[in-house]
């Protein structure tokens, strides 16, 4: 069975290495499985948002700096903002097309 219920999910730095159309695709696979309070976290060598899909989930900057003092920033977003596009079955991601830029 399925599970959508994940309250958070800790995408690590994955999202530095990939493109806007990988991290579309990685979203439109997990965040159906996010429960609806469910939060993303991910670490960055980079000191701002790098890729349009992840800023349109409105993350937040976490202030404190990880622990091993690796990364430059790190960010949470909610898995389901309240404003956020709705994921279009049409698409092969799953995600808008505006979205995988």
């Amino acid at each position: 069975a399925s599970r959508d219920d994940f309250t958070v999910a800790s995408l690590l730095d994955s999202m530095d290495w990939m493109g806007d159309e990988q991290i579309a695709e990685q979203l439109a696979a997990l965040l159906p499985h996010m429960a609806p309070a469910g939060r993303l976290f991910w670490r960055s060598f980079g000191v701002a948002v790098h890729s349009p899909v992840l800023a349109q989930l409105r993350p937040t900057l976490v202030p404190e700096q990880d622990r091993v003092g690796w990364y430059l920033s790190q960010w949470v977003a909610r898995a389901h903002p309240p404003d956020a596009p709705v994921a279009d079955p049409a698409e092969p991601s799953g995600f808008p097309r505006f979205l995988c830029v």
